[in-house]
């Protein structure tokens, strides 16, 4: 069986929570980020509030405390429009 756009997020989501664990932040932003900024992956909505709200983590741990709120004010933004949709 082949992996899906969906599924291919997931588990890219999934390295980003290894990499915290290692202690590797800013590869897992890099990771986060590039998961955020490609457009194709707009349609996922619950995918990327669970990468906004990882980000969110990622950066309280690196003390990026202003970046994590924008992060957090944009997960409860995308909360919303989930609800509304």
């Amino acid at each position: 069986m082949f992996a899906g756009e969906e599924e291919i997020l997931i588990s890219q989501i999934y390295k980003s929570e290894i990499l915290i664990k290692e202690g590797n932040f800013d590869e897992a932003i890099k990771l986060t980020d590039s998961i955020l900024d490609d457009k194709k992956n707009e349609k996922y909505k619950k995918i990327k509030l669970d990468t906004l709200i990882l980000k969110a983590r990622i950066q309280i741990a690196l003390g990026e405390l202003a970046e994590a709120e924008s992060c957090i004010q944009s997960a409860e933004n995308l909360l919303v429009k989930i609800g509304e949709i």
